[in-house]
């Protein structure tokens, strides 16, 4: 009896013991782990600041300088000269960025996509100048950056597109069951609100946020998310049969501004979706090189990789 009694009592302290721990875990906010964020930083921001020597083929198909000798200055200091090797610098900045796979949460019967992520300002700002010895020179500088995000999810099979959409009662239910404590994770438009400080080795800025998708056609299986607004880097091209003469001064360049291709795909079907059938990256076919090359001509993308740095 004596043993009996024993036995029941380490039971109760045991059963006790689960409760009291489940009541913890469910109400202490958990930090998400490092082993499932994935974090990303632009390591061509120096790049970006400057374009190579070119013509400068809006002032020559406008202005139409002509071509002549000086007398006494060199003929590289002429207006077409000069116009034919023209260096553009601009400031450039970039913030890291890191994230989970995308999940799905149902919401009222729907199924609402959604990628939680961080940004933080880990002072990646270029500054270029030119030297008095006419050389170029970039130095970097930290300041305080907003990130004004785009996030556009392609789902590249069925030939569709969705832009991020602003739900605060979504958001409010993601951040429960990421265990996000309450104001700590913004959609697109609050996190745009904010200014983001300088982290430091021993001072973490981070600021979490999440993009979500409402609609998604559940064929999708082959995904990528386009971010933009990690960097102020744009491209710019010239227009198709030239610069046109105009009086308004209007924007003839095609700009494209520098966005983030981050691809995921699932294997599950179109009717029960789960988050544990979504992964990071493309599907690899080693011994099937036919079919691997299919799935690369599906993203768009020459090499598998599981993101790249893309102008749109």
């Amino acid at each position: 009896m004596a043993r009996l009694n024993k036995l029941l009592l380490v039971a109760l302290v045991c059963l006790l013991g689960e409760a009291v721990y489940g009541q913890s875990a469910l109400t202490r906010p958990r930090k998400l782990g490092l082993g499932v964020i994935k974090t990303i930083r632009d390591v061509s921001i120096d790049d970006a600041t400057l374009d190579s020597p070119r013509e400068f083929s809006e002032l020559i198909s406008v202005v139409h300088p002509q071509e002549w000798k000086p007398n006494f200055d060199p003929t590289t200091d002429t207006l077409l000269e000069k116009a034919g090797r023209v260096s553009f610098q601009r400031e450039i900045w970039s913030l890291e960025f890191g994230f989970k796979t995308l999940r799905v949460i149902n919401v009222g019967g729907r199924d609402i996509w959604y990628f939680v992520y961080f940004v933080r300002n880990i002072g990646d700002t270029r500054v270029p100048s030119t030297t008095a010895s006419k050389s170029i020179e970039i130095k970097g500088t930290k300041r305080e950056l907003r990130f004004v995000p785009t996030f556009l999810l392609q789902a590249h099979d069925v030939k569709k597109a969705y832009c991020d959409q602003i739900r605060p009662e979504v958001v409010s239910k993601i951040a429960a069951k990421e265990r996000v404590t309450h104001g700590r994770l913004h959609d697109s438009a609050s996190i745009s609100r904010i200014k983001i400080p300088v982290s430091s080795e021993t001072v973490d800025r981070r600021v979490w946020g999440v993009a979500t998708w409402e609609g998604v056609d559940p064929r999708a299986d082959f995904i990528s998310v386009f971010v933009e607004g990690l960097t102020n880097a744009y491209r710019w091209e010239p227009p198709k049969g030239g610069y046109k003469p105009t009086h308004d001064h209007l924007e003839q360049d095609l700009v494209r501004s520098k966005a983030l291709q981050v691809n995921f795909w699932r294997g599950g079907d179109a009717i029960d979706l789960d988050d544990n059938e979504i992964w990071y990256g493309i599907p690899l076919y080693p011994d099937d090189l036919a079919r691997q090359q299919k799935v690369l001509q599906i993203y768009k993308l020459n090499n598998p990789t599981e993101y790249q740095w893309v102008y749109r």
